[in-house]
């Protein structure tokens, strides 16, 4: 049986200690962490959002952005 979301995603990021940021440890493009969601490639920060129960803002209007500046976080 496959892993379930959360699962996968959690294995894939490693607390810094000093910062408080999650990097993401597996696959980037660009910079930002990638994860593959039902067979499509996503950036991780994007997939976190969703799974937080939070709703992607609709682009251009709003971007989600990293406070700490730093894209694999």
């Amino acid at each position: 049986m496959a892993d379930s979301l959360a699962v996968r995603f959690a294995r894939n990021v490693e607390p810094c200690p000093t910062t408080g940021c999650w990097l993401w440890t597996a696959a980037v493009s660009g910079g930002y962490g990638v994860i593959r969601v039902n067979g499509r490639q996503r950036r991780a920060h994007r997939v976190a959002w969703e799974m937080a129960g939070n709703v992607l803002p609709e682009y251009p209007a709003r971007v989600l952005d990293h406070i700490c500046n730093t894209p694999s976080c």
